[in-house]
């Protein structure tokens, strides 16, 4: 069994990236591919390993990597870009398997002709972790199931006569393996959003607040807050630029 898992990194994860490591833009497919991995930002590679551990062959495309995806096209003779890419991957990986772990980056049309463009694909995943738009769930409707790291979506789906496998985040011990130093400088570290709104993050932030007011805890805070509007998230994000300069 074959099959590709496709996520997408924030772009600010990879700007920072490729910024650190600017000579990375140019190597190999396989050196950029492995290196990024190495990272370990977000799902890195945590999935594919435990696929391959079940005998499935699997292969994580970073979807809006740039540089590392045009170095698989140069590589591989083709000169399509973005999404005729992905259906250049496809064909030539022939998997029985899609999981789009970024499901949002496309549109129902895309989803919906998989199945016919790529023969070999047999299932088609999707997944749902954060705020959606009527859009969104039209193109989450597409998929054969969507996993999920909330119940808090379960009516959402249930309503739209979605299937679905709830799937909690995890943390692949592999990290502690490849740790450096046993010190600790830090107590808790959160990465990630805060959204005050009911059905989103109250007991998130009901959890930080408790963490806040722990006497000598060193707690470090990595990620924004906002009440989950586009609008009130760039006016913070303006706001945070002009507030360093």
């Amino acid at each position: 069994m074959r099959l590709i898992k496709v996520q997408s990194y924030y772009k600010d994860a990879l700007q920072y990236y490729y910024n650190k490591f600017p000579e990375y833009k140019y190597k190999s497919y396989d050196e950029q591919y492995q290196h990024l991995i190495s990272q370990r930002y977000g799902w890195s590679d945590f999935y594919k390993r435990a696929f391959e551990q079940k005998n499935i062959t699997a292969w994580e495309i970073i979807f809006n990597a740039e540089y590392l995806q045009k170095k698989w096209a140069e590589e591989n003779n083709i000169s399509s870009r973005g999404f005729d890419l992905l259906l250049e991957q496809f064909r030539l990986f022939k998997p029985d398997i899609v999981w789009f772990q970024d499901s949002f980056s496309f549109s129902k049309e895309f989803i919906a002709n998989l199945k016919k463009q790529i023969p070999s694909i047999k299932v088609l995943i999707g997944n749902c972790c954060s705020p959606y738009t009527e859009q969104n769930i039209e193109t989450l409707k597409m998929f054969d199931f969507v996993t999920t790291c909330s119940p808090a979506f379960i009516e959402m789906f249930e309503k739209n006569s979605i299937s679905y496998l709830k799937l909690y985040h995890a943390f692949d011990p592999i990290i502690f393996e490849e740790t450096k130093s046993d010190s600790k400088e830090i107590d808790f570290i959160f990465v990630g959003s805060v959204i005050p709104k009911k059905g989103f993050h109250m007991k998130r932030i009901e959890f930080l607040e408790n963490l806040a007011e722990i006497e000598k805890l060193h707690l470090k805070f990595f990620g924004n807050i906002s009440n989950s509007k586009y609008s009130a998230i760039l006016k913070e994000q303006i706001s945070y630029v002009l507030n360093k300069i």
